[in-house]
């Protein structure tokens, strides 16, 4: 039975509570809808603009949805204005004048646009994470959500972490037997992880249920001794019979080239122990040996089967042998996958959290959320909820949704097209979206394309009603509706003169005289399909054309950024590329491909291993080889020979290696490529603008990667070696656009989804992936609505037939994305090409079932289907020439001359900044005071020889931020986790010292009783606020005037003049609160000497005055004053405010209470005059 549609009408449509599933076909304005069903519940519905939900799935849609509702709510509001006034609106949009039209009060309509305008930023507008993460920290106590997990963007590095880990405490503990069974299937950590990944990547049950490995083994060992029993009686005589085999031509050739090793290896694995497993030990079973039979001696599968029979082989043993080693494999893959649960609990222990953490932690919080507290505090806070790009959601997404709006307070509209839905792989279920179509109370469509060409419209709807069933789903679940066209002929076109183009081209390989069948491999097609495919666009490009693109009131020369060309994969797109810059076409590929995964991360892997270890020659002689330095074979053996010349280099890289270690790898780096001339090398070679994109884009993520950690040399080196390997897609790795020039876009088919082009190539449609057909390891399927992912049981391959029929749906959902990008031409291959590992026959194709419904056809009926489709004036038809002549695109010279821009006359110098603490100091005019220094007692600080510098300063600082200080007490009672985080910490900031001498300082350290009269230890952590940032307005002021509010202070020092306006910014290290008083305390680490009398009160306050430190107390001072002034009512300084206090934390020893310790109180008065310095009000005692 079909679903039952309602035609979605923007302007009138009646807004009803409940859920409502809008199906937008490609090109309908889906956009455009999401906007006006915001405009309509704001206007029409009374709801306010901030109980308003928008999520979609990235953040560039985000910002193009607020834009369009901002821009929407604009229109609505200057159209009712207009109206009001009796002015004719001219140049409006008709949906937009219908509703208007229909409003009863525009008076009040105007008033709720005004105030949703103004109230827009507030318009709750996210992605799936960005939401899931607001409503988790929001809500933590209703979703029991730990406060503060940093987002981790990519777990790759924890996946690794546990297949590591499995590998070691399992693998590494088998014996010699076991170990040459699983290395046989499994030879690193990485492979045995791909081939349970599945199970990583989803939240869903697995299959087979975990069983006892002890047990298998025990089967697989009897089941060896079985075999080696056989081998032992037989052998002696199966090696005579096949030699004499082998000698009359009886088996394959690969197999009578490697007889002798592999018979060698069998006996040696049956008959002596510690051997690995033997290559090719299937062919004793009966497939094996009929799969190595020589099908020219023995034609036909019956005398094959009867010269099988006359061998004397194993009847079972072979087969129980591998049948055993199959399910202990199994038994350690499976164990392995339920390892999954470990990610959330490794990235908690770090204090973070994985982007699939955030869905799954909130789908499970309201699934535990029995007294509907957390649906009652989501669901209170949005009426309406607009959820886009639907058809990429998953199971726990729906529940989501479902659980907070579907019910008759809320307004849910689910906005997508399941034609769309191309992203399985990134875990998106359609089989969510056939759930809630089921739920939903309306089934809203848009039945109106705004895109494409008339002609184009009616050739894809043609295509897709003439096939039962297109998506392989059952009618009622995903049927195509066909869409008509909003745009005509006229206004939408490609023409040359006067003659328009037609809107679809269908091309042809025609049938292959070099094969029996017609049909073509694989690579030659490519390769004949990519040559036309750049002829063709040589030919629409060449200026004799004069072809002229018309959209709507504008017309122009058609241009290479006009055209795309839609891939499958990345390795399609470097091929044309390839081929479009040899003809002079100007093309820039829009690939989602890491950056890492590049040629220049190899090279820059293999320069920095070079200055890594500037003393190895090897490393020095391979770091030459690369491309970076453009050097030739006769070259670089030139330089070698030349002992003076190669010491030179040796000596730079040297140099490079110091200036790595002293200023950074971005300095480093920066200076080697132009010593080197590394850019101008590069931009004599093909692709430069390409490369150089990635060598700036490598060198921004690498000095990010350093800044973020403090990492040394080798760790950087480690981890930019590791993500090469993983070819990692973390945030900002995607390679960038390397120009916007006028170029042709090539693009994978996925990436183009959401896209629109005037002029469209595809190439691939006639290939179907066989990606399912080949998977041995692990199978996702969906059975009665849940996924499953099965890693070998005894479903596998009933299962492996039902994922094949999704892949083979998802194919088609491709091709639909396709097809519907051009706006007006759109150029369809087809090529008969033969079936390949990794392709299907192209009958079977998505395009295949389209163009022959009834199977594979030959060429002349072939030909008879395409002229028939060109009888439509829209479509034409091109046999693609066997015999292609090659063309080679000029590209107009410029000329016009280039001339410096004229100078605007505005000074680029400005008093507005943010500024710190640290910035003021720099300005800080030192006067060394010379004091004398109390006689030294000989007593000697807690911990010696820690180091200096202001890297352990950072150190000490976070580590007290880390724990509380009760915990740090007793060093010996520290946990494990906080211990890890020491030696972390030491290794991030490349700090030598003692981990229980640095557990000795922090104890110190909280336990020294305080002037104030209580010692850290005796702070419960809901006293203390931890590194409190803060930003803190000021107007323009003058810096030297500081001094004059300030100079009774012996702890501050007169600053140089200075013009500033802005903000101060900066982060306290901790403000408390003891007995009703509030104090601010600051850490620091200053080595004043080795006794206790090097940090007495004289040379404390030398200290701070030599720093400035007074300054900086007296700015945090008044910014904790006016904070306290906020949340306090009756707040007073005089009695609320403690004072400030300086922990020297070398000198601090809980045998000398309040050593150590500068002890200040602001004065009430001159704290009124800094804060009026600052021209902030002041309104405290």
């Amino acid at each position: 039975m079909r679903a039952k549609y309602t035609a979605f009408d923007a302007a009138r449509l009646q807004m009803q509570k409940g859920t409502s599933l809008v199906e937008a076909s490609a090109g309908t304005g889906k956009t455009y809808a999401i906007c006006m069903l915001v405009l309509r519940g704001i206007v029409e519905l009374g709801i306010a603009a901030d109980t308003i939900l928008v999520v979609t799935y990235t953040k560039a849609a985000t910002e193009e949805l607020r834009n369009g509702i901002r821009k929407r709510l604009l229109e609505a509001r200057a159209l009712l204005l207009s109206s009001m006034q009796g002015e004719v609106a001219h140049d409006v949009d008709q949906t937009l004048l219908r509703w208007c039209d229909g409003l009863a009060d525009k008076r009040e309509a105007i008033s709720r646009l005004e105030l949703a305008l103004c109230d827009i930023d507030r318009l709750a507008i996210f992605t799936i994470h960005g939401f899931c993460q607001k409503m988790l920290r929001d809500h933590a106590l209703e979703s029991g959500q730990i406060f503060q997990l940093e987002l981790q963007t990519d777990t790759t590095r924890v996946q690794t972490e546990i297949a590591e880990d499995f590998w070691r405490n399992e693998v590494y503990t088998l014996d010699a037997f076991s170990c040459s069974l699983f290395l046989d299937l499994f030879q690193t950590p990485t492979a045995l992880f791909q081939s349970v990944s599945q199970a990583f990547h989803r939240a869903c049950p697995l299959e087979p249920a975990l069983f006892d490995k002890k047990k298998v083994l025990q089967e697989l060992q009897a089941a060896y001794f079985t075999l080696r029993n056989w081998w032992h009686e037989k052998a002696a005589s199966l090696r005579p019979a096949l030699e004499e085999a082998i000698a009359e031509n009886h088996f394959k050739k690969d197999f009578r080239q490697d007889f002798e090793s592999w018979f060698a290896g069998v006996s040696a694995f049956l008959l002596e122990e510690g051997h690995s497993f033997p290559k090719e030990l299937h062919f004793l079973t009966k497939e094996g040996f009929l799969k190595n039979i020589n099908g020219q001696k023995f034609r036909g599968e019956k005398k094959k089967q009867a010269y099988y029979q006359s061998w004397e082989l194993p009847a079972s043993e072979v087969a129980d042998f591998l049948g055993c080693r199959d399910r202990l494999v199994l038994a350690w893959r499976r164990s392995l996958a339920e390892m999954r649960f470990q990610i959330p609990e490794r990235l908690l222990l770090r204090g973070m959290m994985g982007f699939d953490g955030l869905i799954q932690n909130l789908a499970r919080a309201f699934e535990l959320d029995t007294t509907g507290q957390l649906k009652e505090a989501v669901g209170s806070r949005y009426t309406l909820a607009l959820i886009d790009e639907f058809q990429d959601t998953d199971d726990l997404q729906y529940k989501i949704f479902s659980r907070a709006f579907a019910d008759r307070e809320h307004y849910l509209y689910l906005v997508g097209d399941p034609k769309q839905a191309i992203y399985k792989f990134r875990g998106a279920d359609i089989f969510s979206y056939f759930t809630a179509r089921r739920d939903a109370d309306v089934i809203l469509t848009l039945d109106t394309n705004y895109r494409s060409h008339p002609g184009l419209v009616e050739e894809v709807n043609r295509l897709f009603q003439g096939v039962d069933a297109p998506f392989g789903s059952e009618e009622s679940i995903l049927e195509y509706i066909p869409v008509r066209s909003a745009l005509s002929p006229e206004a939408f076109d490609l023409r040359e003169g006067t003659k328009s183009l037609a809107a679809m081209a269908y091309c042809s390989l025609p049938a292959n005289t070099e094969d029996a069948r017609g049909r073509w491999s694989l690579k030659e097609a490519e390769k004949r399909l990519c040559r036309y495919t750049v002829s063709e666009i040589c030919t629409l490009l060449a200026p004799e054309r004069e072809l002229v693109y018309v959209e709507q009131e504008t017309s122009r020369g058609l241009e290479a950024r006009d055209i795309a060309i839609l891939v499958r994969k990345n390795e399609q797109a470097e091929l044309y590329l390839e081929h479009l810059l040899a003809s002079g076409v100007p093309a820039v590929l829009r690939s989602k491909k890491s950056v890492y995964d590049t040629r220049e991360c190899r090279e820059l892997l293999i320069l920095l291993d070079a200055i890594t270890r500037p003393t190895d020659l090897g490393a020095l002689k391979s770091a030459m080889t690369i491309s970076w330095f453009n050097m030739t074979g006769n070259e670089l053996l030139a330089l070698w020979e030349d002992n003076e010349r190669l010491e030179q280099w040796r000596s730079n890289f040297t140099l490079y290696h110091r200036r790595w270690l002293e200023q950074g790898f971005f300095s480093m780096l920066s200076h080697l490529l132009r010593r080197q001339r590394v850019l101008h090398n590069i931009a004599s070679l093909d692709r430069a603008e390409r490369r150089i994109a990635n060598i700036s884009q490598l060198m921004e993520l690498v000095q990010e990667k350093e800044s973020s950690g403090h990492y040394g040399m080798a760790e950087l080196y480690a981890w930019l070696q590791r993500q090469h390997l993983l070819q990692a897609e973390s945030s900002g790795s995607e390679m960038l656009l390397e120009s916007d020039e006028n170029a042709v876009r090539i693009v994978t088919m996925h990436s183009a989804k959401g896209l629109e082009y005037p002029v469209v190539f595809c190439p691939y449609l006639w290939y179907g992936s066989r990606g399912i057909e080949n998977e041995d390891k692990q199978i996702l399927v969906n059975e009665e609505g849940r996924n499953i992912v099965d890693l070998g049981s005894s479903r596998f391959a009933e299962r492996k037939r039902q994922a094949k029929r999704e892949q083979a749906a998802e194919d088609m959902r491709l091709l639909y994305v396709a097809l519907t990008r051009a706006k007006v031409r759109c150029y369809v291959f087809w090529a008969e090409v033969k079936p390949h590992r990794h392709v299907e026959d192209a009958f079977c194709s998505p395009l295949g079932l389209l163009l022959f419904p009834d199977g594979a056809v030959d060429s002349s009926r072939q030909e008879d289907v395409f002229a028939a489709v060109a009888q439509n004036p829209f479509v034409e038809y091109h046999a693609i020439p066997l015999v292609l002549q090659k063309k080679h695109h000029q590209r107009p010279l410029i000329t016009t001359r280039l001339a410096p821009g004229k100078a605007s006359g505005r000074s680029l110098l400005t008093d507005r900044q943010v500024s710190s603490f640290s910035a003021l100091a720099r300005l800080s005019e030192y006067q060394y005071d010379h004091f004398t220094k109390d006689e030294d007692d000989g007593r000697p600080i807690p911990v010696q020889g820690l180091p200096a510098g202001a890297g352990f300063g950072n150190a000490i600082h976070e580590l007290l931020e880390a724990a509380s200080f009760q915990s740090l007490a007793d060093p010996s009672g520290v946990s494990h986790e906080y211990r890890a985080l020491i030696q972390s910490v030491c290794r991030r900031y490349r700090i030598k010292a003692e981990e229980q001498d640095i557990l000795r300082l922090l104890s110190c350290t909280v336990s020294t009783p305080l002037p104030a009269g209580f010692s850290l230890a005796d702070l419960a952590p809901e006293q203390c606020l931890k590194e409190m940032p803060f930003y803190f307005k000021v107007s323009t002021f003058r810096a030297e005037g500081l001094y004059d509010i300030l100079s009774r202070d012996p702890a501050v020092l007169p600053v140089s003049p200075y013009t500033m306006q802005g903000y101060l910014t900066g982060f306290v290290d901790l403000i408390c609160c003891w007995e009703g008083r509030y104090y601010i305390l600051d850490y620091k680490t200053n080595d004043l000497g080795n006794t206790l009398s090097a940090y007495d009160s004289n040379a404390l306050a030398s200290a701070m005055r030599l720093h400035n430190y007074g300054l900086q107390f007296w700015l945090y001072t008044v910014v904790l004053h006016r904070h306290l002034q906020n949340i306090i009512p009756d707040y007073s300084y005089i009695r609320d405010f403690g004072g400030v206090l300086y922990l020297f934390v070398r000198g601090m020893s809980p045998e000398h209470p309040g050593g150590s310790v500068y002890e200040s109180k602001p004065d009430y008065q001159t704290l009124q005059r800094l804060t009026a310095f600052f021209k902030e009000e002041e309104n405290g005692e």
